[in-house]
């Protein structure tokens, strides 16, 4: 996972992952995605035709993305910020 690489954070500096692992899932999704369009891409000298099949998908994940930030967003939640 993406979000588990890296020096281990204090218990004051909790992680996406750690405290929304349901956003967590859906942003390593998202990132996953865009990774997997750009290296497709490269080899197929530009990422053009493959982005706008894929791109369909993309936004539906960044919508659902959007629609969770704002469902677990309260005022002592600063995930939105």
């Amino acid at each position: 996972m993406l979000g588990k690489e890296g020096p281990e954070l204090p218990a004051t500096r909790p992680t996406l992952a750690t405290t929304h692992p349901e956003l967590y899932r859906l942003g390593e999704r998202l990132l996953l995605d865009i990774i997997d369009i750009t290296e497709e891409g490269d080899r197929l000298n530009g990422p053009g035709p493959l982005l706008i099949e894929r791109l369909p998908d993309v936004l539906s994940r960044t919508i659902e993305f959007i629609e969770v930030i704002l469902s677990i967003y309260s005022p002592n939640d600063k995930v939105v910020y």
